[in-house]
């Protein structure tokens, strides 16, 4: 088993944060206009949106956290291996962005024990059945990134 992992500096953890808390502005802001009376919609529909609000927010907060925990972890622990594409599949994500590539990966190296992992990153032409890329693994679980730390 194999988990790709959420890598990210410091201005991507920082931009999760500054995400989490503009999903949070509108808490105490909604029901506040709704008991004034100065906003035109009904309580059920302020519950939703501070509900999804904070949804939001504290998905983004967590995201921020999970990127740095597997950043350190792999800078600490993680042992260079090399990864070969097995598979490509593509998926379009029908919002005018870059397709997604979902690849199925052979990795292995001098001190990683080979096993295959999926792969999800923005598709890119370099990716090709038997391309090989650098890779950081961590052997304990075999959490691993293509992203250059």
């Amino acid at each position: 088993m194999s988990r790709q992992a959420s890598t990210g500096g410091r201005g991507s953890r920082f931009m999760h944060r500054v995400m989490a808390v503009m999903f949070w502005l509108p808490v105490p802001v909604l029901p506040a206009l709704l008991v004034s009376g100065d906003l035109g919609w009904a309580w059920w529909h302020v519950a939703l949106v501070v509900l999804f609000s904070l949804f939001l927010g504290f998905a983004s907060w967590w995201d921020a956290g999970d990127e740095k925990q597997d950043t350190e972890r792999l800078r600490a622990a993680g042992r260079r291996a090399v990864a070969e594409i097995l598979v490509i599949e593509l998926e379009d994500v029908h919002d005018g962005s870059t397709e997604m590539a979902v690849l199925r990966l052979r990795i292995a190296g001098a001190e990683v024990p080979p096993f295959e992992a999926w792969y999800r990153t923005p598709g890119q032409p370099e990716f090709k059945v038997g391309a090989r890329f650098h890779a950081t693994v961590d052997p304990a679980d075999n959490l691993v990134t293509l992203v250059p730390l």
